[in-house]
């Protein structure tokens, strides 16, 4: 009887354990599941899409979509863990594009990586910029543009709602401006592919005469259809000194001789050195000069790698700043075009 007891006493102990146990492992099971419930609600991976139109004048559609798995907002800054955009698809609304999309290998690549690539491309196809305009529904751009692999400045246009047909009649626009060589500015003018453009006002600067607009060193007719950017560049001639000078004959009858010669006394502009590209002050120069450089390396010289401005004096006495390019031929060499 004494042995039946004790079994019966140790299978009433198992029991309790067992019993201790299963609630034990229930309890661990249910904090796991809300653990893991929380979890997931404090970093639900977000995915939002987004559509971008770059301009350049290549006009391009790019479609992406934007995930991360949580945010927060400091100094008006988003902080955001797993952030990541890819592209999955991007399209050209003109012709222009075309050439520069075609055998784009987008997979897998971020916005980042697509627009450089853009980027360079319209440079390697002749397009001469020194900003491009980005319009989006993305209204974080800003967070990000300097990421961009690209010397060109971007101009962020946030739109809430956008579509192809708004952006086509908006955008697919080309821009002519005007360097008038330290006159008054002439703001820069937007026109359709093939239309063309009314000349505007003569600049004004003092001590010269306008002589026209030009385009690569020739006359530009404003008769011309517009299929680039382009860039018209005013041309001058240093006035003369007119010099009015009244001798007297001396004779009896006082007659008064009035004489009235033109004197060149220079040659306004005539350098030592060939420089195709001048202005009149060196920021204006560093600027033009970014342009020139793209065209000279894309163009004429694919050797050269760099430019610069230099102080420069023509026959008249005035300075003046002009562009110059390097080259590496065994040494580092100065060149003119």
């Amino acid at each position: 009887m004494k042995k039946l007891s004790e079994n019966k006493n140790v299978s009433k102990k198992r029991g309790i354990i067992f019993a201790i146990f299963t609630i034990v492992l229930i309890v661990a099971v249910l904090i796991g599941v809300l653990l893991t419930f929380n979890a997931k609600q404090n970093h639900e991976l977000v995915e939002n899409e987004y559509t971008l139109y770059l301009k350049i004048n290549p006009l391009i559609k790019i479609n992406f979509k934007e995930e991360y798995t949580s945010c927060n907002v400091e100094d008006n800054k988003r902080n955001c863990q797993g952030l990541n955009t890819e592209v999955y698809e991007i399209v050209s609304l003109n012709d222009d594009g075309k050439k520069i999309i075609e055998n784009i290998d987008i997979k897998g690549k971020s916005v980042i990586d697509v627009l450089t690539i853009l980027l360079k491309k319209a440079r390697e196809n002749g397009f001469i910029f020194e900003q491009y305009t980005v319009i989006s529904n993305y209204e974080y751009f800003d967070e990000i543009k300097s990421s961009i692999d690209d010397t060109a400045t971007a101009t962020v246009i946030f739109k809430e709602n956008i579509s192809d047909e708004y952006i086509i009649e908006e955008y697919d626009k080309y821009i002519v401006t005007f360097n008038t060589d330290g006159a008054n500015n002439i703001e820069p003018i937007s026109v359709g592919k093939n239309e063309t453009i009314s000349k505007p006002s003569d600049p004004v600067k003092s001590g010269y005469k306008f002589i026209g607009w030009y385009l690569n060193d020739e006359l530009f007719d404003f008769t011309t259809k517009i299929d680039k950017n382009i860039t018209l560049v005013a041309k001058w001639e240093k006035e003369e000194n007119i010099t009015d000078t009244n001798t007297n004959n001396n004779n009896n009858d006082d007659t008064n001789n009035n004489t009235s010669t033109t004197t060149p006394t220079c040659q306004a502009k005539k350098f030592s050195q060939k420089y195709s590209y001048v202005y009149n002050d060196h920021d204006t120069c560093m600027k033009q000069g970014n342009i020139a450089f793209f065209d000279i390396t894309d163009n004429v010289n694919s050797s050269v790698f760099a430019y610069n401005c230099e102080e420069i004096v023509d026959d008249c006495g005035d300075k003046y700043w002009g562009v110059y390019f390097l080259i590496y031929d065994g040494t580092e060499k100065k060149v003119y075009y």
